[in-house]
Protein backbone atom coordinates (compact mmCIF):
# COMPACT_ATOMS: atom_id res chain seq x y z
CA UNK A 1 0.00 0.00 0.00
CA UNK A 2 1.34 3.44 -0.93
CA UNK A 3 2.08 6.05 1.72
CA UNK A 4 -0.70 8.63 1.94
CA UNK A 5 0.23 11.56 4.21
CA UNK A 6 -3.38 12.69 4.47
CA UNK A 7 -4.73 9.23 5.32
CA UNK A 8 -5.65 9.71 8.93
CA UNK A 9 -5.71 7.01 11.56
CA UNK A 10 -8.86 8.08 13.42
CA UNK A 11 -10.91 9.17 10.42
CA UNK A 12 -10.63 8.35 6.70
CA UNK A 13 -9.62 11.61 5.03
CA UNK A 14 -9.19 10.42 1.47
CA UNK A 15 -11.68 12.98 0.10
CA UNK A 16 -12.18 16.68 0.83
CA UNK A 17 -15.58 15.93 2.35
CA UNK A 18 -14.11 13.28 4.65
CA UNK A 19 -11.23 15.61 5.53
CA UNK A 20 -13.67 18.27 6.75
CA UNK A 21 -15.79 15.67 8.55
CA UNK A 22 -12.66 14.28 10.23
CA UNK A 23 -11.74 17.76 11.44
CA UNK A 24 -15.22 18.23 12.87
CA UNK A 25 -14.99 14.82 14.51
CA UNK A 26 -11.72 15.75 16.23
CA UNK A 27 -13.27 18.91 17.65
CA UNK A 28 -16.39 17.04 18.76
CA UNK A 29 -14.35 14.33 20.44
CA UNK A 30 -12.06 16.92 22.07
CA UNK A 31 -15.05 18.80 23.52
CA UNK A 32 -16.54 15.58 24.89
CA UNK A 33 -13.21 14.72 26.51
CA UNK A 34 -12.97 18.21 27.98
CA UNK A 35 -16.53 18.06 29.35
CA UNK A 36 -16.08 14.56 30.78
CA UNK A 37 -12.41 14.21 31.86
CA UNK A 38 -13.03 10.87 33.60
CA UNK A 39 -14.88 9.35 30.63
CA UNK A 40 -13.80 6.17 28.91
CA UNK A 41 -12.78 7.17 25.39
CA UNK A 42 -11.32 5.09 22.58
CA UNK A 43 -8.57 7.68 21.97
CA UNK A 44 -6.38 9.72 24.28
CA UNK A 45 -6.21 13.51 24.18
CA UNK A 46 -2.69 13.20 22.79
CA UNK A 47 -3.95 11.02 19.92
CA UNK A 48 -6.76 13.44 19.14
CA UNK A 49 -4.34 16.40 19.22
CA UNK A 50 -1.93 14.55 16.90
CA UNK A 51 -4.76 13.64 14.54
CA UNK A 52 -5.97 17.24 14.55
CA UNK A 53 -2.47 18.41 13.59
CA UNK A 54 -2.39 15.94 10.69
CA UNK A 55 -5.81 17.06 9.56
CA UNK A 56 -4.82 20.73 9.69
CA UNK A 57 -1.77 20.01 7.50
CA UNK A 58 -4.02 18.23 5.01
CA UNK A 59 -6.60 21.03 5.14
CA UNK A 60 -3.93 23.63 4.38
CA UNK A 61 -2.46 21.46 1.63
CA UNK A 62 -5.93 21.38 0.04
CA UNK A 63 -6.36 25.16 0.19
CA UNK A 64 -8.44 25.45 3.35
CA UNK A 65 -7.79 28.01 6.08
CA UNK A 66 -7.75 26.81 9.67
CA UNK A 67 -8.88 29.05 12.52
CA UNK A 68 -10.04 26.58 15.16
CA UNK A 69 -7.28 25.29 17.42
CA UNK A 70 -8.09 22.67 20.03
CA UNK A 71 -8.47 24.40 23.38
Amino acid sequence: MAYEPCKCSIYDCSTRQNLIAGHRYCHSLWNKMKDNPNGDFKYTKAEVREEHSRLVKCLKKNGFKHNSPLE
